[in-house]
């Protein structure tokens, strides 16, 4: 079972989902494993060669890097399927991360937005992608952690989450306001942090949770009290 995108805190938050880390070797790993201290390894002056031969070098002496092969539709298609099987994804994110990956084949590109699209339509109708049910768990995601219902429009809004499907994950949704409300304040410790008796630092806590979109009842209530885990 795919999981929910993570939601990143406002100050680490990045754009869109995303992609991927593409495996990465060590810096010269393959080189320095081939390159044996034996007669191999060795040119006739007793120097080594480290596997640097004239094939990986240019006229200048410059070692040459080669260029990686532009992305083929069969190519989209595997990075698409890797990508879901790490995250869940909406249909907007997905094609947000696959253009990304395009665009970095620059002049060289094979494949256009059009590929992308008839792909993304392909795993829609399949449902390996699903922008209600992705509504869905993100909701049930943001919720656990403390989310408002404010909150949690604005991030499907930033996800491409249509309207309808929005509201359908709404109406799924069994958690209250004043019960998120309570559960942010429990996992953020406001009650230790600020002294509720004090009149300026049930401000300051007050002001944490209007941040989070909660309303200034909601958030009154919610601190009325809290018990800290």
């Amino acid at each position: 079972m795919r999981r929910a995108p993570r939601d990143l805190e406002p100050d680490e938050e990045r754009e869109g989902e995303d992609a991927p880390r593409e495996a990465r070797g060590g810096r010269g790993g393959a080189v320095r494993g081939s390159a044996g201290r034996g007669s191999s390894g060795r040119d006739s002056g007793g120097r080594g060669t480290g596997g640097r031969g004239s094939s990986g070098r240019d006229a200048g002496g410059r070692e040459g890097k080669k260029e990686k092969e532009p992305l083929t539709e069969a190519g989209l298609a595997e990075a698409a399927l890797n990508y879901l099987n790490r995250y869940d994804a909406s249909f907007q994110g997905l094609r947000r991360v696959l253009l990304r990956k395009i665009a970095r084949d620059g002049d060289r590109a094979k494949l256009t937005e059009k590929e992308v699209d008839e792909l993304l339509l392909r795993l829609e109708g399949s449902r390996v992608i699903d922008d209600q049910r992705y509504a869905e768990n993100l909701t049930a995601n943001l919720r656990s952690r403390g989310a408002s219902s404010r909150k949690i429009a604005m991030k499907l809004r930033e996800r491409g989450i249509q309207a309808s499907d929005a509201d359908k994950a709404r109406e799924t949704d069994r958690v209250s306001d004043l019960e998120a409300a309570r559960t942010y304040a429990r996992k953020r410790r406001l009650a230790s942090r600020y002294n509720l008796e004090d009149p300026a630092e049930r401000q300051k806590a007050l002001a944490a949770l209007a941040r989070q979109g909660f309303s200034f009842e909601v958030a009154v209530r919610a601190l009325a009290p809290v018990e800290e885990e």
